[in-house]
């Protein structure tokens, strides 16, 4: 009887964890939708894009509390494939790939044709 009612208090734990869980969540997918909002939409210059990728990791990573690397690289790169269908629309994954997954030389090579390309776009 006692590991029957143990059994039951922790499932309500668990399914309380849970419930905490996707609140937090509710509120970071809030705060992301805030920051996609107040992005600048015409004269976005390249640090506005850098925030505008930093904010959201931000606000995922902080919901979820506590996590391995691993789960913040997975948090990461849904806030990248968010932002990214909250400015762009759905990606094609035979060749997007979200920054938070690419290698320390693909991360440098797409910083720099992103820096690259707001340069051009301010020189116009």
């Amino acid at each position: 009887m006692a590991k029957s009612k143990r059994n039951t208090n922790t499932n309500q734990q668990k399914k309380a964890e849970r419930r905490s869980g996707a609140l937090a969540c509710l509120r970071a997918l809030q705060e992301i939708e805030k920051i996609a909002e107040e992005a600048p939409q015409n004269d976005e210059t390249f640090n506005d894009y850098v925030t505008q990728t930093t904010l959201p990791r931000r606000a995922l990573t902080n919901a979820a509390g506590a996590a391995s690397p691993c789960v913040i690289g997975f948090l990461d790169a849904l806030s990248d494939y968010i932002m990214f269908v909250n400015n762009t629309g759905t990606p094609n994954f035979a060749k997007w790939k979200p920054s938070a997954a690419m290698s320390e030389k693909e991360l440098a090579k797409h910083t720099a044709e992103f820096q690259r390309m707001y340069e051009q776009s301010d020189a116009v």
